[in-house]
Formats: structure tokens, C-alpha cells, sequence
């Protein structure tokens, strides 16, 4: 899988997350105690919680559709990029205290 169908596909999978903050934001700002604004961002929950897995599915046909326009120098620059996040990943130092053996004696 390229990096560019990773990153569309969480996109995609993310689209929902920001109404979670608009109704967060709503519910400190009226007190919690309803409201026109408040009924609407419930609202838009709802239909969002509703569209989010027909969203999620459509993220495989964009990210197919995304790689084979995207410009071979972009292609490379993501590989080089995912291959240096491999190498970043498995460094020791990344591995935490002990190597990945906190907590053993």
C-alpha cells in the first residue's frame, strides 16, 4: 500500500472527528443546556455517524484513483518518505527505555 492511499484513507476515516470538537465547543460555550445550536450539532452528529462508514468505503476508489494521476516524481518522494519513517521506526532509540523491555526485569 503507497503512502498517498495510507494518508487518503485516513483522511477519509478522520472526516468524522471534527464534529466531536463543534459540539464539545457548543455544549461549554450554552452551558450544556440546549439550544438552536446546540440541537444542531447533535443533528449534524447523527447524520455524520451515519455517513462516515459509506465515507470510509469510498476512500479505497479516491486513493486508487489518487495514485495513478499522481506525478512519478511525487510517487518517489513519498516512498523515499515511508522508507525513511520505516527506518526512523525501527531505530533503538525510537525502541524507549531498555530497548522495548520496560517493565522486565
Amino acid at each position: 500500500m503507497s503512502t498517498s492511499t495510507i494518508a487518503v484513507k485516513t483522511g477519509f476515516a478522520m472526516a468524522q472527528v471534527g464534529t466531536f470538537s463543534i459540539l464539545f465547543a457548543l455544549a461549554v460555550g450554552e452551558g450544556a443546556t440546549g439550544g438552536f445550536l446546540y440541537a444542531l450539532a447533535v443533528a449534524l452528529k447523527a447524520v455524520t455517524a451515519v455517513l462516515c462508514p459509506l465515507i470510509i468505503r469510498a476512500s479505497n476508489p479516491v486513493a486508487d484513483w489518487i495514485d495513478g494521476h499522481l506525478p512519478r516524481s511525487v510517487q518517489d518522494a513519498l516512498s523515499q518518505y515511508r522508507a525513511w519513517l520505516g527506518r526512523l521506526c525501527k531505530s533503538p532509540e525510537s525502541q524507549g527505555i531498555g530497548g522495548g523491555k520496560a517493565g522486565q526485569m
